[in-house]
């Protein structure tokens, strides 16, 4: 009743259930807060506002979920993930607790993709035009504005801070 994965060892069905479960259960919690404090929000500039208390930097707080679930079932990417719980998909639970989290995941995009339109409508830019565009290099000077402190940064200083840094630039390219 388990299954092998390279490097992983034994993982049980139940500890996948369990993982996925928890996973799952705090994506809908992140999603949750996410659209009451876009609810309460009088436009879309405070609800992207970095020190907005139910703002969209708490969605960020679903990366550190992921992060746990897969460090939990010994995985280091999606993909790992996916395919250890398609090797216990014989089990109606797995089955049943896998499809639970594609459809938080697929609600947790549809919110963020209406985030988008309507910031699409009120036309706010995170990213002065004509500074880049899909695929093309940002220039080392331009300030960002640091998720974790709401300071305002540079590029170079941002990336500099640490082996892993995630940079996520809020603007559509369309």
């Amino acid at each position: 009743m388990a299954a092998e994965s390279s490097g992983r060892g034994e993982v049980t069905k139940e500890h996948v259930v369990e993982a996925i479960e928890k996973l799952t259960r705090g994506i809908e919690h992140v999603l949750r807060e996410a659209k009451d404090g876009y609810a309460a929000c009088v436009n879309i500039d405070d609800f992207l506002r970095i020190d907005a208390k139910c703002g969209i930097r708490q969605m960020f707080r679903a990366m550190p979920i992921y992060a746990e679930c897969m460090v939990s079932l010994g995985v280091k990417t999606r993909a790992e993930q996916d395919q250890l719980c398609s090797t216990l998909f014989q089990y109606p639970e797995v089955r049943e607790c896998y499809d639970a989290l594609l459809n938080t995941e697929e609600a947790f995009n549809d919110f963020s993709k209406s985030v988008n339109v309507e910031l699409q409508k009120e036309e706010t830019k995170m990213i002065p035009p004509n500074v880049t565009t899909t695929g093309s290099r940002l220039p080392e000077e331009l300030s960002l504005v640091d998720a974790t402190t709401g300071d305002e940064v540079g590029l170079t200083s941002l990336c500099a801070r640490s082996t892993f840094t995630v940079i996520v630039l809020m603007r559509h390219f369309g």
